[in-house]
């Protein structure tokens, strides 16, 4: 009488997993992916219609590892990567797995037939024996999509990088022609003059105090349209980064009353540079000490450029107030998002926010020199 009830049970138990298979198989044909049901030794036990449809396999009794590591349609090594995924995924170690990959439905020299897929195994083993389940989801309109939206950002880096190129190539012209006319013709003005001014000056008393303040007017024109070049693109660029800075740090000091140091450890990391890089740090360091002058009360700033793994490191400092975690993220004002576009272009990346050595804040930028090397930490050039 036990035997009987026992053996009566496991079949009714036999029968409700049957039933709950039969009903799993039955969802998963609804479904519009691509979906398999492997057991623990790979092969397939059940798959959908979308499938089949697509694979023009049968429907199970063959081995989908075997076919994931022998179907050439897989582009690169990605269908062995997912068999390793299923096994992976059997043995528990982890009991998901996904993979993004490239499949070629027909003729693999056609692009067009090149489709991507998503593809996903869970691992079922509760109470019942192992099933693992594969999805292959297709996201080839979404990858459509990035594409086209990379190939965007890449033109409009471009477009960026040409503009960025062209004003300065305007402000180099019209610094330029500032210089060799309206400087030229100030100057001379200047000279005729302080004649007239030393002829007059103990003949005319009156008209040599008229003279002397047309003098004060034009020494003090002279001096704004030199800011004005300098403004537009300083002619000590012509001689150099090193030479460019020193003068920016110069002219800092003097408006500003901010202590401001370069520290340059080794010379030779100027020969290094080409000059589309020496516009872009000078552009960096220009706007770094404007944004301190504004923001920052700090009385003392300090800047680091060195090479280091490959890659060219500017660092500016400051110990003033800083900025909080929030404002570190944000990308504060267009001038930061001209550095970010102009960093960008050269390939690098820069890091802002306040100083992990101390008070203060920090503008940290990287820019590879002759390829991509690893990304260091802060500099600390003390």
């Amino acid at each position: 009488m036990a035997l009987s009830q026992e053996i009566a049970e496991r079949e009714r138990a036999e029968k409700d997993l049957l039933d709950a298979e039969q009903f799993f198989h039955a969802t998963i044909d609804s479904l519009s992916d691509h979906v398999l049901v492997l057991d623990e030794a790979g092969s397939v036990i059940h798959a959908n219609k979308s499938w089949c449809d697509f694979s023009l396999y049968a429907s199970a009794g063959f081995s989908y590892l075997h076919l994931c590591e022998t179907d050439r349609r897989w582009f690169g090594n990605s269908g062995i990567e997912f068999a390793c995924g299923i096994r992976s995924v059997i043995w528990g170690m982890p009991s998901s797995f996904a993979l993004e990959y490239e499949y070629r439905s027909g003729d693999a020299s056609v692009e067009e037939q090149s489709r991507w897929f998503q593809g996903k195994v869970s691992r079922f083993a509760g109470g019942g024996p192992l099933r693992v389940v594969v999805t292959h989801i297709d996201i080839t309109k979404r990858k459509t999509m990035e594409r086209a939206l990379q190939q965007s950002q890449r033109q409009l880096r471009q477009l960026a990088e040409h503009l960025e190129t062209a004003k300065e190539d305007e402000r180099k012209r019209i610094s330029r022609d500032i210089h060799d006319e309206l400087g030229q013709n100030l100057l001379a003005l200047r000279i005729d003059i302080s004649m007239l001014a030393a002829r007059t000056e103990h003949s005319h008393p009156h008209l040599y105090q008229r003279v002397a303040k047309v003098l004060g007017n034009v020494d003090a024109t002279i001096k704004s349209v030199r800011g004005i070049m300098n403004e537009l693109r300083p002619l000590v660029l012509d001689l150099g980064l090193q030479a460019a800075l020193e003068w920016q740090i110069k002219d800092f000091k003097k408006r500003s009353g901010i202590a401001c140091e370069l520290l340059v450890p080794d010379d030779a990391v100027f020969a290094a540079i080409g000059s589309k890089v020496n516009i872009v740090l000078f552009r960096i360091v220009q706007e770094g000490l404007t944004n301190v002058l504004r923001h920052a009360r700090a009385t003392r700033v300090e800047l680091c450029l060195q090479a280091q793994d490959e890659q060219l490191i500017l660092s500016i400092r400051d110990d003033g107030v800083g900025v909080g975690p929030e404002q570190g993220k944000q990308s504060g004002g267009f001038g930061l998002l001209g550095i970010a576009e102009r960093i960008a272009a050269l390939g690098g990346d820069f890091d802002f926010g306040s100083s992990r050595s101390g008070p203060g804040c920090s503008l940290i930028v990287r820019i590879p020199l002759a390829g991509q090397g690893q990304r260091p930490d802060e500099v600390d050039c003390r």
